[in-house]
């Protein structure tokens, strides 16, 4: 029997938007049904062994395009799939391996982040902050002078990431993530605000909606300071201007 990688390797990008494709646009019964169950979870297995293994920098594009695509629908109960915390752990979304070039660690960010619910995060929820204030730090390392063109991409899907992870923000979010908020702040401010003067308008309503929805916590009676801490540095994060 073919593994994933095999099976992406002899038939490359045509199998993986085929699966993506063909999954993306099942609904949410057939999703869950016990015929098709199996061959979803499959069909992501497959994706996600693209996305993550091998030197071909333009299949691993493609499934994580394929990815976003599929987990953007809201109709994939991730939150009870056994494969939800290696999709949303990503390690080189932490750009610290070099080879992965910019543009697969764009559409990456842009797939991990593009899920329409809390929940869906699970515990990841606080990973996936690290990785992306980590990213966006390491972004600014360019080992190879042909990815200084995707250099400012990388840094406004990454910010484009924070954002619409603050939209879905809870109160009992903020304690543990003030310590993480801290120790990034002064490096994630400068670029987070040039990014957000660069986004188109449609992208730029994420960050407005990530600001009100900052303010609309910072009224919440008998805050924390722990809480009221985090939120005042995600307020700065998120200001547009």
């Amino acid at each position: 029997m073919y593994t994933p990688y095999i099976m992406c390797y002899y038939y490359g990008i045509n199998y993986i938007n085929i699966s993506g494709n063909v999954t993306r646009y099942l609904s949410m019964t057939q999703v869950q049904s016990s015929n098709l169950s199996p061959l979803v979870s499959r069909s992501i297995d497959t994706l996600l062994t693209c996305a993550t293994a091998g030197n071909n920098m333009k299949t691993r594009w493609n499934a994580c395009h394929a990815l976003g695509n599929i987990l953007s629908s809201g109709k994939m109960p991730i939150e009870k799939m056994a494969w939800k915390s290696r999709f949303l752990t990503v390690k080189f979304l932490k750009g610290q391996n070099f080879k992965i070039i910019f543009n697969v660690r764009i559409q990456a960010c842009s797939a991990v982040c593009g899920l329409p619910r809390r929940e869906d995060y699970g515990g990841e929820y606080f990973t996936l902050w690290r990785m992306l204030l980590t990213g966006l730090d390491n972004a600014q390392n360019i080992p190879d002078y042909q990815e200084i063109r995707h250099r400012d991409e990388l840094i406004n899907q990454i910010s484009l990431g924070i954002s619409q992870l603050t939209m879905l923000l809870k109160l009992s979010d903020c304690g543990p993530l003030r310590e993480l908020l801290e120790l990034h702040k002064d490096m994630a401010a400068p670029l987070m605000k040039k990014a957000q003067q660069e986004l188109t308008p449609e992208k730029a309503q994420h960050a407005l909606k990530a600001q009100s929805h900052i303010q609309d916590l910072l009224l919440t009676d008998a805050l924390t300071e722990a809480q009221e801490q985090a939120l005042n540095i995600l307020k700065d994060l998120t200001e547009c201007t």
